[in-house]
């Protein structure tokens, strides 16, 4: 009987390292995988408002940034959040440095239930690709829902409407080849929780700080900065097939001694 309280010990003590292994979600995340058209790289000059050129802008080599936004209050219909007058915005938000890199993301400004971002997918290194993925992650302890548009150059016009004054706003020419938009909105869920520090008021608003990363599919599935992490897992998932037999052969036989001394006792 010893000797099985010993085995169960040990088998108990690898359950309990197991369960300390598993990571913690500490964060949500919005994701949106978006595509390239056939005729992406020969796609027409379009004409936009001089503003969207304040806009922060992700690309290779500066792909990724963080932002704080207060978002629209409890209860506000996602498709009609809006921030403040694009002529009341200035470049303050910060566009992404060119010495900003994937190890040191960009760090933008404060935004008002709104985000309007560029992605200049034109670079070389981002040629050969056709699929592409933007990310958004922001604290699980915030209350608050996320919400990722993508627009082309044309799409682009359709979508801003009537918020573009054509008395007041000067258009430019901007290329539509392999440059696409990004619209991040936010709505307040009004759920705090333990660990959010303003869970004494429900109904205050805050800041939430959020990341957002842009980066190419590996056959138009795979992030790229998940292919290390896969990398690291293929070992693993050959051990575990190699070792779990073993572990449920020693277990049954664990098992089958119990089974023998409750057995043995009963005679």
């Amino acid at each position: 009987m010893r000797t099985t309280f010993i085995h169960i010990q040990k088998a108990t003590a690898v359950v309990q390292i197991l369960a300390l292994l598993l990571p913690l979600v500490v964060a949500n995340t919005e994701i949106v995988n978006f595509g390239l058209g056939a005729g992406a790289d020969d796609a027409p000059v379009v004409l936009l408002p001089e503003f969207v050129s304040w806009w922060p802008t992700l690309r290779f080599g500066s792909n990724q940034g963080l932002w704080n936004m207060t978002p629209a209050p409890v209860g506000t219909p996602m498709h009609s959040v809006r921030g403040p007058p694009f002529s009341e915005q200035t470049s303050s938000g910060g566009v992404v440095s060119s010495e900003t890199t994937s190890d040191s993301p960009f760090s933008g400004g404060e935004y008002h239930q709104e985000l309007w971002l560029a992605l200049d997918l034109s670079v070389e290194a981002w040629k050969r690709y056709t699929k592409f993925t933007l990310r958004l992650s922001w604290p699980a302890s915030s209350p608050a829902d996320f919400d990722i548009k993508i627009y082309d150059g044309q799409g682009l016009r359709n979508a801003l409407g009537d918020r573009v004054e054509p008395t007041r706003e000067r258009n430019v020419k901007v290329s539509s080849a392999r440059v696409r938009y990004a619209r991040v909105r936010a709505v307040s869920t009004g759920v705090f929780t333990p660990k959010s520090p303003s869970s004494t008021s429900s109904k205050q608003r805050t800041s939430v700080p959020f990341a957002l990363i842009l980066e190419p599919l590996y056959f138009g599935v795979l992030p790229i900065s998940l292919t290390s992490t896969l990398l690291l897992m293929v070992p693993v998932v050959a051990s575990a097939i190699i070792l779990v037999p073993k572990i449920i052969a020693h277990f049954d036989s664990i098992v089958s001694e119990v089974r023998q001394e409750h057995s043995a006792k009963r005679q």
